[in-house]
């Protein structure tokens, strides 16, 4: 009895109730009664309390305890994996719910922790979809953080249509941490079923008032130029000016560059020839498995090591490059390719070819994709440049000046010959092709305003005369586009900062008084510029610092430069000395110069909204893209604290999970 771990009698033994066990049950409760009134009942009681054992309560209490920790452990084993497959942007559910990689991974972690196989409860799409918004909820709330302890913030918003069908508005926001680094996140898609400018602004007021976002502190908006964004009465950034001042509007500059090239290229005939060529032809390939293996052995014949044809981007016209540059180093072969499809049939499929053939063999097209390829090639650079989270107003100025420089260079005689000498060796190495010769002269009636044409000595002034006007027309364009009302007001910030940093006046104009005049003390400001000289003559004696002390070379980022470094030093104390000067370079980098944030959310949206998941809702659609876009922050994310979110919704949770 003593090894069955049970009381050991001293004197009179009860069998039935000490070691055989009890099975008179016909007289149970006399038998009962009469145990307990004898020695060995009392004896026994008696040992039993001198014992130090737990009490029932106590127990129960632990297993409870223990459960509690056994289930919030695999929910948030669950957790986790949500946001793995978030984070890596994959789809949580498959056509049949144990096929989906959610149920997968889970049973891949069983081998690691194996109380995952006994966890079925808290599964269903419904508790994922709602662990997916609490996911969501603790990326948004960590970002928004951020962005109200910066105190200023600017918005950049584009459209486009999902897998659904759908209108999404993507809202991004620009701020800037008290380092003076410059942030752009994308926060949320806001599906509409207007885009009209009131629509759309009232979409966005209503989305900052939910993220706790006032109006009141935007300081800039970008938008692409439609009307509905753009436009000078009801326009989303007149209506958001009309309630804040201080909001200034940009139209996109890498958009403003879009629309230089397609100008350029819908006047100047040769460039619009060479790109319709160059998509007829690209498009004709690439539609075709056959023509395509056609294109692949003649290249092998031909003996070519030119890349494969890439398609012609039909809304970026400073993507063209890459498509331009396939078709010449394939062009020998697309010739052979159109030649031999052409005389195979006689259906619509070869005669296209042959048509496009015919273009191909005219010694314009060749000139025409050159010149095509040296001046997108250029404006490619700046608009890859723009496209820039951190680029600021004086950058993107200074950017297209430059390119403005590089045309200018461009437009003389011997650039012209370079170009027009390659194209001519291309057009002579290539038997197919036509001599250059002069268009045929067409005469205008006088009544038309005819008499006065200007004839051409031969083809080679003829096509330089187009490329001059091509480059002017950019020239032009460039200028006009980038001439916005903003970028002055702008300009003054960058010409106040600049001269008091060269030891010049430090007098705030009038202009900058009305635009932030509200934001900045402007007494307090005149007499903080007037240390900026000190503060750059320490910055640049650091090779850090790229700039020397010669104010003809101070810009606006070498004074970031400089304040980021003595704000590194300084600590505190400069902060407080300089405060007003660096409230005044926040407000100044605020300010956005594109939306290609807002843009590159779209392709995002593309692989996380596909036509497999277009019945996905718009709070998962939001969650699934914050976690894919800012993995950064999904890395970091507390999931205890999401864990504790959900169990604490209501009381059935909170009895079968416990309290922490």
């Amino acid at each position: 009895m003593a090894r069955q771990g049970k009381l050991t009698m001293s004197k009179s033994k009860e069998a039935a109730f000490v070691s055989d066990g009890f099975s008179n049950w016909k007289k149970a409760m006399a038998a009962f009664q009469q145990h307990e009134a004898s020695l060995t009942h009392r004896e026994a009681c008696t040992k039993k309390a001198a014992e130090k054992t737990e009490p029932i309560s106590a127990r129960l209490v632990t297993q409870t305890a223990a459960q509690h920790a056994k289930r919030r452990m695999c929910l948030k084993k669950e957790i986790e994996s949500l946001i793995f497959l978030l984070r890596q942007n994959l789809p949580i559910r498959g056509k049949k719910e144990e096929e989906g990689n959610l149920h997968q991974l889970l049973a891949l972690r069983q081998r690691d922790v194996p109380d995952l196989r006994t966890w079925e409860s808290y599964n269903s799409p419904v508790i994922q979809n709602e662990l997916i918004r609490a996911i969501g909820h603790s990326l948004l709330r960590g970002l928004l953080t951020d962005i109200r302890a910066a105190s200023f913030f600017a918005v950049m918003a584009d459209e486009t249509t999902d897998a659904a069908r759908e209108e999404q508005l993507s809202l991004s926001i620009r701020w800037v941490d008290s380092d003076l680094i410059i942030h752009e996140d994308p926060v949320e898609f806001i599906q509409v079923a207007e885009t009209t400018g009131d629509a759309l602004a009232a979409a966005l007021k209503d989305a900052l008032l939910r993220m706790q976002l006032p109006l009141a502190a935007c300081r800039g908006q970008a938008y692409d130029g439609a009307a509905n964004m753009q436009g000078r009465l009801r326009g989303v950034a007149t209506r958001l000016q009309q309630e804040c001042p201080s909001a200034l509007h940009v139209h996109c500059l890498a958009h403003c560059v879009n629309l230089v090239l397609q100008e350029a290229s819908r006047q100047q005939k040769i460039v619009r020839d060479a790109l319709d060529v160059a998509n007829s032809a690209t498009t004709f390939v690439r539609n075709s498995p056959k023509t395509t293996e056609v294109l692949r052995v003649m290249a092998q014949q031909a003996g070519s090591a030119g890349t494969s044809l890439r398609p012609l981007c039909p809304t970026r016209w400073t993507c063209r490059t890459a498509c331009l540059q396939s078709v010449l180093g394939n062009y020998t072969a697309l010739l052979d390719t159109f030649e031999k499809v052409n005389s195979s049939a006689s259906d619509d499929h070869s005669q296209r070819a042959g048509g496009i053939k015919a273009v191909m063999e005219k010694f314009g097209t060749v000139l025409g994709l050159h010149i095509s390829v040296a001046v997108f090639s250029v404006a490619e650079g700046l608009s890859r440049g723009l496209q820039s989270a951190t680029a600021t107003a004086q950058q993107a100025t200074q950017a297209a000046q430059r390119v403005r420089l590089q045309f200018r260079r461009m437009r003389t005689e011997e650039e012209f010959d370079a170009i027009y000498q390659a194209a001519k060796a291309m057009a002579d190495d290539e038997d197919r092709v036509e001599e250059p010769t002069l268009p045929r002269k067409r005469k205008v009636p006088k009544r038309l305003g005819g008499g006065g044409e200007h004839h051409d000595a031969d083809p080679t002034a003829f096509y330089r005369r187009q490329f001059f006007e091509l480059l002017d027309l950019l020239d032009t364009q460039l200028e006009e586009r980038f001439n916005q009302p903003s970028m002055n007001k702008v300009g003054e910030v960058e010409r106040l900062l600049e001269d008091a940093a060269a030891g010049k006046t430090c007098a705030v104009p009038d202009a900058v008084k009305e635009l932030h005049g509200r934001d900045v003390d402007v007494k307090r400001l005149e007499v903080q510029l007037k240390m900026l000289p000190d503060i750059m003559s320490q910055a640049t004696s650091d090779a850090s610092v790229a700039e020397t002390s010669n104010s003809s070379v101070i810009s606006v980022h070498s004074v970031c430069q400089a304040l980021q470094k003595a704000k590194t030093t300084g600590g505190e104390v400069f902060c407080l000395m300089m405060n007003e000067v660096l409230t005044l370079m926040r407000l100044y980098l605020t300010l956005p110069v594109t939306t290609a944030t807002s843009e590159r959310s779209f392709s995002t949206l593309r692989r996380t909204k596909t036509f497999l998941r277009t019945t996905m809702g718009q709070a998962r659609l939001n969650a699934a893209l914050l976690a894919t876009i800012h993995r950064h922050r999904t890395d970091q994310l507390d999931v205890d604290a999401i864990l504790d979110e959900f169990v604490s919704a209501n009381e059935r949770r909170r009895l079968f999970f416990g309290k922490q």
